[in-house]
């Protein structure tokens, strides 16, 4: 028995049932979701976190709708409702992930080579 009368191993029983799970790869999760690519003069909301990362990794407004426009790469987000477009701009591999389904495509993050 614990020193402190079993507290401590109900305690980790508790924070195993409530942690953070992570999601699972469902068959609903593997469909391809609808692509909407923006169409000419319709610009992409941006979010905080995007603009950061696009700051952080030097990528311009231009590159990532070049990207959003043709991409050469399409693929589920790694997070269900996530769609990553990824294609190579001005010498440098581009990923911009937007919510699926978004229009104006929703930016979430933009990764950099």
């Amino acid at each position: 028995m614990e020193p402190n009368g079993g507290v401590a191993s109900i305690a980790a029983v508790s924070y195993s049932l409530l942690k953070p799970q992570v999601w699972p790869r469902t068959l609903a999760h593997a469909l391809p979701e609808p692509i909407i690519r923006p169409e000419q003069g319709d610009r992409p909301i941006y979010s905080a976190h995007a603009l950061d990362r696009m700051a952080q990794r030097k990528v311009t407004p231009e590159q990532v709708e070049a990207v959003l426009r043709d991409p050469e790469i399409e693929l589920p987000g790694t997070k269900p409702g996530r769609r990553a477009f990824i294609k190579h701009v001005d010498g440098r591999s581009i990923k911009v992930v937007v919510a699926a389904g978004s229009h104006p495509p929703s930016l979430i993050t933009v990764v950099a080579d």
